[in-house]
């Protein structure tokens, strides 16, 4: 569990199937609010992986651009993650060697390589991942997310990790319990689980409540390293009509002012 320095951030992306989330549906990618992040951060204390899925809600990161994160990418001091490069994983027909696996290259977009500005709540929890970090060897040794044989994490195990971690906060929906077979010894079988989202959500979420907050578009659209701001205006604004409702009491302000002579 967190410590009181460690206070959980209040946003995050997952709620309750019961109720069900907050959805937008004004872009090309559905968004989602999510109203118990804390739940989700809780049961996300648990893994060994507690560090990346803080950095995906938080800051806004692709998966692969996370994966290939090194020690030196990170700046706890000046609150900075730098972005350079992405891991991604060889198709086995293109793989010349059963040990060539992984490769990282250019992040996806122009724009893509930039600095991201870390929350202060993160420090503890990547110091943390740090100190308890093991060494490895060889090519991978310096990633900040390993395997516990040295090796690069998959995106596949991480989705895995993510269903796990909503499964223990009960953010999703829970299937039919198996039946046990009369006089089969063992644990009882779990029922099948299905999370409410996926966990790119978390990313679609950090930048939508970021602009909910007052961050400009352009400072969101370079946290996300979207190609241009063009991309990141119909897909995490379109037609929200609270941004007009702020123009509108902007409007209000300014003829109260005016009315009363107080306009400078």
């Amino acid at each position: 569990m967190l410590s009181r320095a460690e206070s959980y951030p209040p946003q995050l992306s997952c709620a309750h199937g019961t109720q069900g989330p907050t959805r937008l549906h004004t872009n090309p990618i559905r968004r989602v609010l999510v109203r118990e992040g804390r739940d989700f951060l809780k049961a996300a204390d648990a893994s060994r992986y507690r560090a990346f899925w803080y950095l995906f809600a938080f800051t806004g990161m692709r998966p692969g651009e996370l994966l290939a994160l090194t020690r030196a990418d990170v700046d706890l001091a000046q609150l900075t993650v730098t972005v350079s490069k992405r891991l991604y994983e060889i198709p086995t027909r293109f793989r010349t060697s059963p040990e060539e696996k992984w490769d990282v290259d250019e992040p996806k977009t122009e724009n893509a390589e930039h600095e991201v500005g870390l929350p202060q709540h993160i420090v503890p929890i990547l110091a943390r991942h740090l100190s308890v970090r093991r060494l490895s060897r060889g090519r991978w040794a310096k990633l900040l997310f390993q395997t516990q044989t040295g090796q690069p994490v998959s995106w596949y195990n991480m989705r895995q990790d993510y269903a796990r971690i909503c499964r223990r906060a009960r953010l999703g929906t829970f299937g039919a319990q198996p039946e046990r077979s009369a006089g089969k010894p063992g644990p009882r079988q779990q029922p099948p689980f299905t999370p409410l989202l996926k966990p790119y959500a978390l990313r679609h979420t950090h930048a939508t409540l970021s602009l909910q907050d007052g961050v400009p578009l352009d400072v969101v659209s370079e946290r996300l390293g979207h190609a241009d701001q063009g991309f990141t205006l119909p897909t995490y604004v379109g037609k929200d009509k609270s941004r007009q409702r702020l123009a509108a009491d902007a409007a209000d302000r300014r003829l109260v002012a005016l009315d009363t002579g107080t306009e400078g």
